[in-house]
């Protein structure tokens, strides 16, 4: 089943209800899938500190590791992930059938290149790089054949040093 996929105040049209994937740094980030066997919104993401170290992993909505860090909540058709301490969401994320739509309303992410990812209802998706210290919006492309399946952050970053 299709449907849209919201980004922070992004829409996509043609993304798949089963399984989409938000791929940051060329690496897949963030999958939720839809389980018609699951009574839950199945989520997988991996949660990178700010050094690119990977921290935690959920896989269909479990943690595989033990840590204390991190906590999730979850509905039927919405999970929120959130800091203990303090505690505070850093993804949330809902599908909506009777508008066919799959919506991340908000993420604050870490990415394995050490970017730091937001996306938010009133930013769109805003992406800051610690390399250059350059914050800026990025796009997501389409990098499956006619769907979005699979959809990557591609951003304007340039290699070069901070100018004074």
């Amino acid at each position: 089943m299709w449907c849209r996929l919201q980004l922070g105040n992004n829409v996509y049209t043609g993304a798949s209800v089963a399984r989409s994937v938000l791929a940051i740094d060329g690496r897949d980030a963030v999958t939720v899938s839809t389980d018609p066997e699951a009574p839950y919104l199945l989520l997988w993401l991996d949660l990178f500190d700010t050094r690119g170290e990977c921290v935690a992993r959920l896989r269909r909505t479990e943690w595989t590791s033990a840590q204390s860090a991190y906590e999730y909540a979850r509905a039927p058709r919405r999970v929120v992930v959130r800091t203990v301490h303090p505690r505070r969401p850093i993804f949330d994320v809902a599908y909506r059938p009777d508008e066919a739509l799959l919506a991340v309303t908000y993420a604050e992410l870490n990415s394995p290149a050490r970017r730091r990812i937001v996306i938010d209802e009133t930013l769109g998706i805003v992406v800051t790089d610690p390399f250059t210290a350059r914050t800026v919006s990025a796009l997501a492309s389409e990098t499956a054949q006619r769907s979005l399946d699979r959809i990557s952050l591609q951003t304007a970053f340039e290699r070069r040093p901070v100018e004074p």
